[in-house]
């Protein structure tokens, strides 16, 4: 089991919670910044897409969408803070 695994088991631990249940939740805590992070780069792919046919509020549409990823507390803080430095990374396609 990775570090990060052992460090939110205990994270998770301190909550009381049932082992297997801890064991389920360290799963998904892997898996949700995987997710959220695909989805930034579709959403960064497709203002690209919009931003060169020239339809700027379609992409600032999917510049909310990819800013909607951000409203979560399931992620530890470490994971939530790489989901958001590559969501300002992204955004920055927007500078004009």
């Amino acid at each position: 089991m990775s570090q990060q695994n052992n460090r939110t088991l205990q994270y998770l631990g301190s909550i009381n919670a049932d082992p297997v249940r801890l064991l389920s939740m360290a799963d998904e805590q892997e898996k949700l910044p995987n997710k959220a992070l695909g989805i930034i780069k579709v959403q960064a792919f497709q203002i690209k897409c919009c931003l060169n046919k020239v339809k700027l509020m379609d992409g600032l549409q999917h510049a909310s969408t990819m800013l909607g990823e951000l409203r979560t507390s399931l992620l530890l803080p470490k994971s939530y803070y790489e989901l958001y430095m590559a969501t300002c990374d992204e955004l920055r396609l927007l500078e004009l």
